[in-house]
C-alpha cells in the first residue's frame, strides 16, 4: 500500500497489472494454491509504519484469482 500522492498520482487512474513476491508456498497437498489478488481504496492515514488496514476503511474496487505453484524458497 502506498499513498497515490506520493508517486504523483493525482487523477484518475487504472491498474494494469500487480506484481508481487512469494518467499515459500506450500500447498500441503497437491502442487498448486489459491489466492486473491484486490485492489481498492483505503481511506486511514499510512504512515511509514502501517502493517495492517483496519478493515471498515478498506473499499475494494477489483480482484482476481491466482494459482500459486509450490515452491521453496
Amino acid at each position: 500500500m502506498f499513498p497515490l500522492a506520493a508517486e504523483g498520482i493525482t487523477g484518475a487512474f487504472h491498474v494494469k497489472s500487480v506484481q508481487f513476491a512469494v518467499q515459500v508456498a506450500e500447498s500441503g497437498s497437491g502442487i498448486t494454491q489459491q489466492a486473491t489478488v484486490n485492489v481498492g481504496t483505503y481511506t486511514g492515514a499510512i504512515a511509514a509504519n502501517t502493517a495492517t488496514l483496519e478493515g471498515g476503511l478498506w473499499f475494494p474496487a477489483a480482484s482476481a484469482a491466482v494459482t500459486i505453484p509450490t515452491a521453496a524458497a
